[in-house]
């Protein structure tokens, strides 16, 4: 999970006429939500086989990769391609491409019930069709040592030195978050996010999202904690200077977070997360954001009556929250990844529905961003792997002649202004 600045305007469709005048000569994107409906995107088959966890990420260049199940797959002009990482398969995996257009990719493997791993491997882009990526490197093992054990969701960032930050929950006899930084090559000792001793502090890890500050020495990390052993259950957010240490606060104590992301917008913490209403009995889809004062406000993105939301990961891109999730309730029809839209901070959110029929299994879902689009992965039930790209589309000259009646259908629609039109690719 990352996330790149770019530079394209985002207008709503309510904010166009106004706002005509002052974007002449400047190229923006446009995007429409519809009102109180959903629509359909349809996504491509980028594998066939066995597949259920997946991340994905995109390079320099803008093209996607997604690793699955020990490969890691390629988007190119002829079609899908791949390389392969060893140790194979894995769960939970997490993709990073650094500044050197270097693919990292992270994964938790277990060989037998008490042989656990933690691995990162290395790819290059150039690398030729069915070719290995590097032998991945065991960053965390089962161990004697109460800081090693069994690692499951994990989140990386680079640093504006190269640096490799690293964030994972993992159990040896307690459940924790752990974080540990690589410099030159070399992992360091893994400490402990949040407060306790080793017998102290338990918390039960199910999902970790990590992001970077603009300044790129500030890191933000958003966990749940399954568990009210010794720590009430609930939301939790940490911050870190890279060379001081972690400060950490609930968000919500007393109620099950299921899955979750955090992005910035600026240096203000969003986290999307899923929980259960207690009093409707409802799921949903929640966005948290810490104000200014320290003070945590929620509101709701999505709500599911029947079932409960299972995987969920989110960009920022230039001020517009994007997330796709994946809920099950008791109609097949509803497995189907959802893809939601809000601008920030006060937009009022979209949602599209993936079209993709024969789901009988939630699916695992991932996001990644570039300059020119969105990138979507996800597993269909767990024998065909997904691929869907929202474009992003640039303005390539100034809009002129514009008069303050010039709107578009409503839809969402990513719409191109060119010149004194606007165009809608339904019409």
């Amino acid at each position: 999970m990352f996330s790149r600045l770019i530079s394209n305007l985002l207008i709503r469709r309510a904010m166009l006429a106004p706002l005509i005048a002052l974007l002449v000569g400047w190229s923006f994107l446009c995007v429409f939500p519809k009102a109180g409906a959903e629509t359909t995107l349809v996504p491509e088959t980028a594998w066939t086989g066995y597949f259920r966890h997946n991340a994905i990420g995109a390079d320099l260049s803008g093209t996607p990769y997604i690793f699955s199940e020990g490969n890691l797959y390629k988007k190119t002009p002829s079609g899908w391609v791949y390389n392969s990482v060893l140790p194979a398969a894995g769960f939970y995996p997490s993709v990073l491409v650094d500044n050197l257009n270097t693919i990292h990719t992270f994964y938790h493997k277990h060989f037998t019930s008490n042989d656990y791993h933690l691995y990162h491997a290395e790819c290059d882009p150039t690398l030729p069709n069915g070719a290995s990526c590097s032998t991945a490197e065991d960053i965390v093992t089962n161990s004697s040592a109460y800081e090693f054990g069994h690692a499951i969701h994990n989140s990386v960032m680079e640093d504006i030195d190269g640096n490799l930050h690293l964030v994972y929950g993992f159990f040896s006899g307690y459940w924790g978050l752990f974080y540990t930084k690589r410099t030159g090559g070399i992992w360091s000792t893994p400490t402990r996010v949040h407060p306790g001793t080793p017998n102290e502090g338990y918390m039960l890890i199910d999902d970790v999202s990590l992001q970077l500050d603009a300044d790129g020495r500030t890191l933000h990390a958003a966990f749940n904690n399954r568990s009210d052993f010794q720590v009430p259950f609930g939301l939790y957010y940490g911050t870190k200077a890279i060379s001081g240490n972690w400060i950490v606060e609930p968000v919500i104590q007393d109620s099950f977070v299921w899955q979750l992301s955090l992005v910035l917008d600026g240096n203000t913490p969003r986290i999307v997360y899923s929980w259960q209403n207690t009093s409707t009995g409802q799921y949903e889809l929640k966005l948290a954001t810490r104000g200014s004062d320290g003070v945590w406000t929620h509101e709701v993105l999505f709500t599911n009556a029947t079932g409960g939301i299972q995987s969920i990961d989110a960009e920022n891109v230039n001020g517009t929250l994007h997330v796709i999730f994946s809920h099950g309730s008791g109609s097949s029809d509803d497995f189907r990844p959802v893809y939601v839209t809000k601008e920030l901070p006060t937009g009022v959110p979209s949602s599209q529905r993936i079209s993709d029929s024969g789901l009988t299994e939630t699916a695992f879902v991932s996001m990644a961003s570039d300059s020119s689009a969105i990138h979507i992965s996800y597993n269909h039930n767990r024998d065909v792997l997904k691929y869907l790209r929202i474009s992003l589309v640039t303005n390539q000259a100034p809009v002129a002649n514009a008069g303050s009646d010039q709107t578009v259908d409503e839809g969402q629609q990513f719409v191109t202004l060119d010149g004194s039109a606007s165009s809608d690719p339904e019409n």
